[in-house]
C-alpha cells in the first residue's frame, strides 16, 4: 500500500509537474489550460478527499467497535444464553454492523464520487485539449508538430488521473491507520517505581484527610480514618466503592488533602506492592484459563491455605468436583462453567490465597450465602486483611465497625 503511494504517486506527480511546465511554454492558452486543470484536481481533493479522510477515521473505529464488540461476544456467548438476556446481544450486534455499514456508505460516496470526478476531468479535459490545440494549428499560432508533443505529453498525464483515485484509497487507508496507532499517545502511562519508594508499611491504617476528587462530573470529600484488621460494612453508592479503591493504590490522586498508609502517603509507597496489598472484587469477570491455573496466580508465599482449603471454605470443592476435568476446566471471562455466584466464590477464594492487606467487596458479593460469608469474614480477620464490604444485606452482623459514606461527609461507627 504505502510503496505504491511512494512510488506511482511520486511518479505521477512528477511527470505532472514537468508536463505542466513543458506544455506551459508552447503558447499562453496551453499555460491557462494547465493553471485551470490544477485548480480543478485541487477542487476535487478539496471537495471530496478531505471528506474522505474523515469517513476513513469513522470507518476504522466502526471496524474495531465491531470486531471488539463480536469476540466479547463470543467468549460470553455461553453466558447470554443462559443467564443473560439474548436480545440485548442481538440488538447490539445489529446496531455495529448497522453502523459499520453506514461508515462504508459514507466513505463509498466520496471516494467513487472523486473517481467519476477525476474520469470526466481526463475526457472533458482531453476534449479541451483537442479542440483548442486545433483552432491555434488553424489559426497560425501553434504548428503541428508543437500540437502532437502537447496531445502526448497531457494525455500521459490525463491517463493517469483515474488511477490518482485509487492512490488516494490506499492514501485514506494509511491515514486511518495513522490516526490508529496516534492514540497510543493517548494511553495514559505510568511513571517507573522511585528509587526511594517505601515498601508497603505493616500498620494498614488508612487515614483520609480532607481528600477531594472529581470525576465524570460528580465529586465527593473524603475524610475518615480506616483502621487496620477491621472488618467494615459499608453504606454508600457503588461509585465511592472504586474510588476509594483506585485512590488508596494511588490510581487516582487526589484534587486536594492526603491519603496515608501507616503513616505514610500512599503516593510514596512502592506503586507496585500497595496494588497486589489491595484486592478488590467488584465484577465477575474472570481470566480465561483453568480454574487451577487462576487460582495459582494468587497464591502468597506467606498463604494460610492451599487451593483446595480455600475453595472447601467457600464450598466450591464438591462443585468443582463434579465439572469435566475439575480444577482442569477452563474458564471464561464471564466465569462459565461455573454460575455467576460459584464464580464470585472463586474470587473469594482466590482472595484468601492472596492475603491481601485490603480487601474491597462490591454488593455484587450480597449473592454468597449468609453461612459462606461469616466464615470468609472470620478466616479474614484471622489472617489480619482489613475488609471494607459495600453490602445492602441485613442479615450479616459480624463488621466491627460501619462506614456510613456522603458525598461531603462519612461516619463510622
Amino acid at each position: 500500500m504505502l510503496p505504491s503511494i511512494l512510488t506511482n504517486g511520486f511518479t505521477f506527480l512528477l511527470q505532472a509537474i514537468i508536463g505542466f511546465t513543458v506544455v506551459s511554454f508552447y503558447h499562453f492558452y496551453f499555460m491557462l489550460y494547465c493553471l485551470a486543470l490544477i485548480l480543478l484536481i485541487w477542487l476535487i481533493w478539496r471537495i471530496w478527499g478531505w471528506a474522505a479522510i474523515n469517513t476513513s477515521f469513522s470507518l476504522s473505529q466502526s471496524k474495531y467497535d465491531t470486531a471488539s464488540w463480536l469476540q466479547s461476544l463470543a467468549v460470553t456467548n455461553e453466558s447470554y444464553r443462559t443467564t443473560l438476556n439474548p436480545t440485548f446481544a442481538i440488538e447490539e450486534t445489529d446496531r455495529l454492523v448497522s453502523e459499520h455499514i453506514a461508515c462504508q456508505v459514507r466513505h463509498f460516496r466520496y471516494t467513487f464520487a472523486q473517481l467519476l470526478s477525476f474520469l470526466f476531468l481526463y475526457a472533458a479535459a482531453s476534449a479541451i485539449l483537442l479542440g483548442v490545440g486545433g483552432w491555434l494549428v488553424i489559426a497560425g499560432e501553434l504548428t503541428l508538430g508543437q500540437l502532437v508533443a502537447a496531445e502526448l505529453i497531457m494525455l500521459a498525464i490525463l491517463v493517469g488521473l483515474p488511477q490518482v483515485a485509487g492512490y488516494l484509497d490506499s492514501f485514506f487507508d494509511v491515514c486511518a491507520a495513522v490516526e490508529e496507532i496516534s492514540r497510543f499517545r493517548e494511553v495514559e502511562t505510568q511513571l517507573p517505581a522511585k528509587a526511594t519508594a517505601v515498601p508497603v508499611p505493616k500498620d494498614f491504617t488508612a487515614v483520609f484527610k480532607a481528600v477531594k476528587f472529581s470525576r465524570f462530573n460528580r465529586a465527593k470529600t473524603f475524610d475518615f480514618t480506616l483502621p487496620a484488621f477491621a472488618s467494615v460494612r459499608v453504606l454508600g453508592d457503588p461509585i465511592s466503592l472504586k474510588w476509594l479503591a483506585e485512590l488508596m493504590r494511588a490510581n487516582y490522586q487526589p484534587e486536594t488533602g492526603l491519603i496515608t498508609i501507616g503513616g505514610i502517603d500512599n503516593l510514596e509507597i512502592d506503586r507496585q506492592s500497595l496494588r497486589e496489598s489491595i484486592k478488590v472484587i467488584d465484577r465477575v469477570t474472570l481470566l480465561p484459563m483453568t480454574i487451577s491455573a487462576y487460582l495459582d496466580l494468587f497464591i502468597s508465599p506467606d498463604s494460610a491455605h492451599s487451593k483446595q482449603q480455600a475453595l472447601t471454605a467457600l464450598g466450591l470443592d464438591e462443585d468443582i468436583a463434579r465439572l469435566h476435568k475439575g480444577l482442569g476446566a477452563k474458564l471464561s471471562r464471564s466465569g462459565w462453567p461455573l454460575t455467576q455466584p460459584q464464580a464470585i466464590r472463586l474470587k473469594l477464594a482466590s482472595a484468601l490465597l492472596a492475603k491481601p492487606r485490603l480487601l474491597v467487596l462490591g454488593d455484587i458479593v450480597d449473592s454468597v450465602e449468609i453461612g459462606v460469608m461469616e466464615e470468609v469474614i472470620s478466616l479474614l480477620k484471622q489472617q489480619g486483611t482489613t475488609l471494607l464490604y459495600f453490602t445492602k444485606r441485613q442479615d450479616l452482623d459480624t463488621f466491627s465497625h460501619t462506614l456510613e459514606i456522603e458525598p461531603e461527609s462519612q461516619r463510622l461507627t
